[in-house]
């Protein structure tokens, strides 16, 4: 994905969103990012000021520009391409993602709830993810707990059709109630030792 960069009177600063700059935001102005319109340029800009902000402190770049002073060296040219770069970063995520349906967006603190209170990250780690990173890691972490639960479901079927067994001959665990993986074909463990056997290769 293409590296987005803004120049501030004449110097060149990386721009990579993060949940840090996303909180930064909501604690001064009390509104997510996704509440702000576009035409709203005021608290746009105060949302690309914690973004450059933000991107810095991550890379251990020093910025130490106030807001005001980040709003006197925008250049409004800058500023319209940099909405432009943007855009082309959401159009190029949007042709490699898979099709999702319509959800409603979250507030940053609900997302930093989940982070801390359940997946464990701290608020630094939470802080200095972007958006993408973030969603990869709840994504595998309610994977992992949608598994633990069907587990437990699994376990209390099983004692269910335990008490049954006696009084019907034919019936079968999964007759008791279904679950997810019950459509889902088991793997035979000599496929399993073949793609062992293969290796994997890490980029």
């Amino acid at each position: 994905m293409k590296q987005i960069k803004i120049t501030i009177g004449g110097t060149e600063y990386p721009y990579q969103e993060t949940m840090g700059a996303m909180l930064a935001f909501k604690r001064e102005t009390g509104l997510d990012i996704t509440q702000v319109a576009p035409e709203d340029t005021e608290n746009n800009l105060k949302y690309m000021y914690q973004v450059v902000k933000h991107t810095c402190k991550v890379t251990g770049r020093e910025f130490k520009m106030t807001f005001e002073e980040f709003v006197d060296n925008f250049h409004s040219l800058e500023y319209s391409r940099l909405l432009l770069d943007i855009a082309d970063q959401v159009s190029d995520f949007q042709k490699g993602a898979a099709p999702k349906k319509k959800v409603e967006p979250v507030s940053i603190d609900v997302l930093l709830g989940i982070a801390v209170g359940c997946i464990g990250l701290t608020v630094e780690d939470f802080s200095s993810l972007t958006p993408t990173q973030f969603d990869s890691i709840y994504a595998e972490w309610k994977k992992r707990q949608d598994a633990l639960l069907e587990e437990e479901w699994k376990q209390t079927r099983f004692i269910v059709w335990s008490s049954l067994r006696p009084y019907s001959e034919k019936l079968k665990v999964t007759d008791v109630f279904p679950l997810p993986s019950d459509n889902v074909k088991e793997v035979p463990d000599e496929a399993i030792e073949q793609e062992d056997d293969k290796g994997y290769e890490y980029y």
